[in-house]
């Protein structure tokens, strides 16, 4: 699994999802043999926390696809 910041773009990684399993079974297949079910955590990282750049406007997924990662320098 991963975590995205909506805000600046970086991907990190999680361990599997803990607590009550999210629905990864479709309600309606439309005649597709799913082999694969994907959970993507979205947030703000601590980073644009600090710097509030995710407080005007989070980016949507399909922003971020479309846009190359940033990351941040440590």
């Amino acid at each position: 699994h991963h975590v995205v910041c909506r805000a600046c773009g970086e991907i990190s990684d999680v361990e599997c999802a803990v607590g009550e399993r999210p629905c990864l079974h479709a309600s309606n297949d439309h005649g597709y043999v799913i082999d694969e079910a994907e959970v993507i955590y979205w947030g703000v990282c601590p980073a644009c926390q600090v710097t509030g750049e995710a407080v005007d406007e989070p980016r949507t997924d399909a922003q971020l696809r479309a846009e190359p990662a940033q990351r941040h320098t440590k």
